[in-house]
Protein backbone atom coordinates (compact mmCIF):
# COMPACT_ATOMS: atom_id res chain seq x y z
CA UNK A 1 0.00 0.00 0.00
CA UNK A 2 1.54 3.49 -1.22
CA UNK A 3 2.12 6.11 1.81
CA UNK A 4 2.08 8.71 0.06
CA UNK A 5 -0.99 9.80 -0.81
CA UNK A 6 -2.42 10.09 3.15
CA UNK A 7 1.03 11.61 4.19
CA UNK A 8 0.52 14.30 1.03
CA UNK A 9 -3.44 15.40 2.70
CA UNK A 10 -1.67 15.87 6.10
CA UNK A 11 1.00 17.85 4.87
CA UNK A 12 -1.79 19.84 2.75
CA UNK A 13 -4.22 20.39 5.77
CA UNK A 14 -1.41 21.59 8.07
CA UNK A 15 -0.27 24.19 5.32
CA UNK A 16 -3.92 25.10 4.68
CA UNK A 17 -4.55 25.99 8.72
CA UNK A 18 -1.15 27.67 9.17
CA UNK A 19 -2.69 30.97 8.46
CA UNK A 20 -1.10 34.46 9.16
CA UNK A 21 -5.06 35.45 10.67
CA UNK A 22 -7.05 37.97 10.40
CA UNK A 23 -6.17 40.78 7.47
CA UNK A 24 -5.72 44.55 8.60
CA UNK A 25 -8.54 45.72 6.61
CA UNK A 26 -10.57 43.71 8.93
CA UNK A 27 -9.40 45.65 11.81
CA UNK A 28 -9.26 49.16 13.09
CA UNK A 29 -5.22 49.80 13.93
CA UNK A 30 -3.74 52.59 15.71
CA UNK A 31 -0.05 52.55 14.34
CA UNK A 32 2.82 54.60 15.95
CA UNK A 33 6.56 54.81 14.36
CA UNK A 34 7.03 51.28 13.61
CA UNK A 35 5.06 49.13 10.96
CA UNK A 36 3.56 47.29 13.48
CA UNK A 37 0.67 48.54 14.95
CA UNK A 38 0.12 49.43 18.59
CA UNK A 39 -3.25 48.73 18.95
CA UNK A 40 -5.74 46.80 17.29
CA UNK A 41 -9.54 46.53 17.06
CA UNK A 42 -12.19 44.17 15.84
CA UNK A 43 -14.98 44.97 13.94
CA UNK A 44 -17.19 46.04 16.80
CA UNK A 45 -14.13 48.05 18.48
CA UNK A 46 -13.41 45.82 21.31
CA UNK A 47 -9.90 44.89 21.94
CA UNK A 48 -8.71 42.43 19.08
CA UNK A 49 -7.53 38.66 20.23
CA UNK A 50 -5.70 36.65 17.52
CA UNK A 51 -3.56 36.60 14.79
CA UNK A 52 -3.48 38.85 12.50
CA UNK A 53 -1.26 40.42 9.10
CA UNK A 54 -0.46 43.66 6.88
CA UNK A 55 0.27 43.74 3.56
CA UNK A 56 2.51 46.47 1.69
CA UNK A 57 -0.71 48.11 -0.59
CA UNK A 58 -3.10 47.07 1.86
CA UNK A 59 -4.70 44.51 -0.76
CA UNK A 60 -6.09 40.95 0.61
CA UNK A 61 -4.62 38.94 -2.78
CA UNK A 62 -1.77 39.84 -4.70
CA UNK A 63 -0.33 41.51 -2.70
CA UNK A 64 2.44 40.49 -0.04
CA UNK A 65 2.55 40.34 4.28
CA UNK A 66 4.32 43.62 5.51
CA UNK A 67 4.13 42.30 9.02
CA UNK A 68 2.20 39.48 10.71
CA UNK A 69 1.64 38.31 14.60
CA UNK A 70 -0.47 38.11 17.43
CA UNK A 71 -2.57 40.44 19.14
CA UNK A 72 -3.77 39.51 23.17
CA UNK A 73 -6.78 42.25 24.06
CA UNK A 74 -6.06 44.67 21.36
CA UNK A 75 -1.67 44.69 22.23
CA UNK A 76 1.13 43.03 20.09
CA UNK A 77 1.92 40.21 22.36
CA UNK A 78 4.97 37.77 21.11
CA UNK A 79 6.81 37.34 18.13
CA UNK A 80 5.96 39.49 15.17
CA UNK A 81 7.40 38.88 11.07
CA UNK A 82 7.92 42.08 9.53
CA UNK A 83 9.58 42.18 5.84
CA UNK A 84 11.27 45.15 4.38
CA UNK A 85 10.37 44.37 0.87
CA UNK A 86 8.62 41.77 -0.53
CA UNK A 87 11.54 39.43 -1.67
CA UNK A 88 13.50 39.79 2.02
CA UNK A 89 13.49 37.35 4.72
CA UNK A 90 10.97 37.93 7.57
CA UNK A 91 12.77 39.31 10.75
CA UNK A 92 11.42 38.94 13.60
CA UNK A 93 10.60 41.47 16.26
CA UNK A 94 9.10 40.46 20.08
CA UNK A 95 6.78 41.99 21.92
CA UNK A 96 5.58 41.84 25.41
CA UNK A 97 2.02 43.49 26.45
CA UNK A 98 2.16 45.79 23.53
CA UNK A 99 5.83 46.65 24.27
CA UNK A 100 8.68 45.74 22.15
CA UNK A 101 11.16 43.60 23.75
CA UNK A 102 13.58 42.95 21.09
CA UNK A 103 14.65 44.55 17.49
CA UNK A 104 15.78 42.73 14.32
CA UNK A 105 19.36 42.08 14.39
CA UNK A 106 20.82 44.66 12.06
CA UNK A 107 23.55 41.73 10.58
CA UNK A 108 20.57 39.92 9.33
CA UNK A 109 19.24 42.49 6.64
CA UNK A 110 19.92 42.12 3.34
Amino acid sequence: MNAWPPLLMAMLLTACNASPGLHEGSLQLVHGKSVVPTFARDGNGHPFTGKAYGTFFGEKSLDCVEWQGRFVDGLPNGTFLIRAHCSAPPQAIAYTHGVRVSTPDPSSAP
